[in-house]
C-alpha cells in the first residue's frame, strides 16, 4: 500500500514541478527580434577578436620558442 501512495506523491510533485516551471517562463521577458540580433553580432565579433588574439599570442609564443631551440 505505501508504495502506491509514493508512486502517486511523486507524480503530484512532478506534475506540480511542470505547473512552477510554466509559470516561471511566463515571467521571462524575452529579447525582440532587434536585441536578438544585435546581442548575435556582439557574441559573433567578440569571439572572431579574442581568436584573433589568442592566435596572434601563439604566434609570438611559438616564434620565441623556435628562437629558444635553435
Amino acid at each position: 500500500m505505501a508504495g502506491t501512495k509514493e508512486k502517486k506523491n511523486i507524480f503530484r510533485k512532478a506534475g506540480g514541478f511542470f505547473r512552477q516551471v510554466w509559470a516561471e517562463l511566463g515571467k521571462v521577458v524575452w529579447p525582440n527580434k532587434q536585441q536578438t540580433v544585435t546581442f548575435t553580432l556582439i557574441v559573433i565579433s567578440v569571439v572572431v577578436l579574442l581568436g584573433a588574439a589568442i592566435w596572434v599570442v601563439d604566434q609570438i609564443l611559438n616564434q620565441i620558442l623556435k628562437l629558444l631551440i635553435s
